[in-house]
């Protein structure tokens, strides 16, 4: 019996141990996935910045383009290029200038036979029009031949930036074959921009026989420029025209009276104060393109109608004598509408008025509503009012420590952010853990690099800052994720460094990963031929099975020839 014990006892352990270890098991199969940490590669995977870019890509050839003359690729993605490269060729053409504009025009030529790549066509001249230099004058002016009228309406607007004098009959002749009244006025102001004298003489030829009638309401107003009393004149009886309508008179009429003629000055000053509100407006403002202010102050001191004051107020704004300016705006913040109010005092801050900057501080203290219409204002008007940075911040973190409650606490964190000052960097900053849980479905360290960036450049440049100093993988994909965006060469510059050299500190796992985001961030930022050779670099290093085909993707939607890869 006792060696039947001891064997027992002897088997016992084991058996234990095995049901110990079943059980375990069990447990962990029946946990909350969620508690289960997925590893840090998983992780990565998962976050949707990475794992746009890890898709499956539709080539799968090894990267094979020439990074070190890039013109030629740029103009291929003008043909058949995703949407952030097509945009970002678009910019880096327009910078480059003069030396794109031969592939520009071979590619212009090579497309213009062909009915179905009109939209190409109108790349090509977009990237002209945008162009700072008139390089592309030429391509501008095969536009305005082509019998597409979207490419003419595009060629269009590159020559009001562009076009010279001489190229006035290119654009004159479209205007008399248009049947769209939206398509001549585009017309007729790159005429405007080309020749204004000239444009206007035509403008009268218009009226005085009847032409283009369609247009009268849109151009009506240059004839407020009118510097020869001669043509003021002219213009003065071409208002009389059974085809001309009264609200067209209006600005056809206004240089003569500003120039001496008593009759049409008392018409104008007669309608300024009519019974019609909107034929009121329109006096005003023609009275004061031509310098005549009085009747818009009268307005807003003693008009009933809300609508003529607020067009008063717009009239006034626009003189140039700053003190009489705000002498006259002044007059508006005792308006018992508060439409009018806050429209003078907009404007009354801007110019730095300190009555304004008070009256806009007070809003502050006020509803969500209030203070996102007063920081707004003074985002607007900071550089008028530096002493306002200071006051702003106190009484916003005053406001923050009075309410912790999430949804008070949050708009008054984005108040903050608006405060170009290293002080509102630093309460945002200490902010993170205030913020419990998700916020507007980001996590809290994400949320609020979002914030300091919209501080302006000081907030950009500590985010660039910390990313030099930060560990955490996801971390650092927040703080790149913010930096890329203003676009700046200092910017350019860290995003460069971290791709090129893994920061001290850094996780390895997670170092692949971080270089696949870097590498496209910086392909959104260009310039292509800094950046090609670079990203392509990074792919030749990379022996991740995940990230190197995901760069080599990359590489071929921004840096392959669209022509190579079209055959493939």
């Amino acid at each position: 019996m006792n060696d039947l014990i001891k064997q027992s006892s002897g088997t016992r352990w084991p058996a234990v141990l095995l049901f110990a270890i079943l059980g375990l098991v069990l447990w962990r199969g029946w946990r909350d996935p969620a508690e289960v940490p997925l590893p840090l590669t998983d992780q990565l995977e998962a976050d949707l910045r990475i794992r746009r870019l890890t898709d499956d890509c539709y080539i799968g050839l090894p990267f094979q383009g020439d990074t070190s003359n890039m013109i030629p690729v740029l103009v291929s993605k003008l043909e058949m290029g995703r949407r952030e490269p097509l945009q970002a060729a678009t910019r880096e053409l327009a910078a480059i200038g003069a030396p794109a504009v031969p592939e520009l025009r071979r590619l212009f030529d090579q497309c213009s036979s062909n009915p179905y790549l009109q939209g190409v066509l109108k790349n090509v001249v977009e990237v002209c029009a945008l162009m700072e230099d008139p390089a592309g004058l030429p391509i501008l002016r095969s536009g305005l031949d082509h019998a597409a009228e979207p490419l003419r309406m595009a060629a269009a607007d590159g020559m009001t930036r562009h076009g010279l004098a001489e190229d006035y009959e290119y654009v004159l002749r479209w205007v008399d074959a248009s049947k769209n009244t939206s398509t001549k006025v585009t017309y007729c102001k790159a005429l405007r921009a080309m020749d204004p004298d000239r444009f206007l003489g035509d403008f009268l030829r218009w009226l005085e026989m009847g032409r283009h009638a369609d247009l009268y309401g849109y151009l009506s107003v240059y004839a407020t420029t009118v510097i020869d009393p001669e043509r003021a004149k002219a213009f003065a009886r071409a208002g009389d025209f059974h085809d001309v309508d009264s609200a067209s008179r209006i600005y056809l009429i206004a240089s003569a009276a500003a120039f001496g003629n008593a009759v049409l000055l008392e018409e104008l000053l007669a309608s300024a104060q009519g019974e019609h509100a909107s034929r009121a407006a329109l006096a005003l403002d023609a009275l004061g393109k031509v310098g005549i202010f009085a009747p818009a102050e009268e307005a807003l001191l003693h008009d009933q109608r809300m609508e003529v004051r607020l067009s008063a107020v717009g009239v006034l704004r626009t003189i140039e004598n700053l003190s009489e300016r705000k002498r006259l705006l002044r007059l508006g913040l005792a308006d018992q509408v508060i439409e009018v109010r806050d429209l003078c005092l907009e404007e009354l801050l801007m110019l730095g008025d300190p009555e304004a900057r008070q009256r806009t501080l007070q809003l502050l203290r006020g509803t969500d509503g209030e203070r996102g219409q007063g920081i707004k204002r003074l985002r607007r008007a900071w550089t008028a009012n530096p002493e306002a940075l200071d006051e702003a911040l106190v009484l916003l973190t005053d406001e923050l420590a009075a309410h912790p409650q999430r949804a008070r606490h949050l708009s008054l964190l984005q108040a903050v952010a608006m405060i170009p000052s290293q002080a509102a960097v630093d309460v945002l900053w200490g902010s993170e853990s205030a913020l419990a849980g998700r916020v507007k479905g980001l996590g809290p360290f994400r949320y609020l690099c979002g914030q300091i960036w919209n501080t302006g450049p000081i907030g950009q440049a500590y985010l660039r800052t910390r990313l030099g100093q930060e560990s955490d993988p996801f971390r650092r994909l927040d703080l790149i994720e913010w930096i890329w965006q203003d676009r700046s060469d200092e910017s350019r510059e860290v995003l460069l460094e971290a791709l090129l050299n893994q920061p001290a500190g850094t996780d390895p796992v997670a170092r692949p990963f971080e270089v696949l985001y870097l590498a496209d961030r910086l392909a959104v930022m260009g310039p292509a031929s800094r950046m090609a050779p670079r990203i392509e670099w990074a792919y030749k290093e990379s022996t991740h099975v995940v990230v190197r085909p995901a760069l080599q993707c990359l590489l071929w939607q921004w840096y392959g020839d669209t022509r190579f890869m079209r055959e493939q």
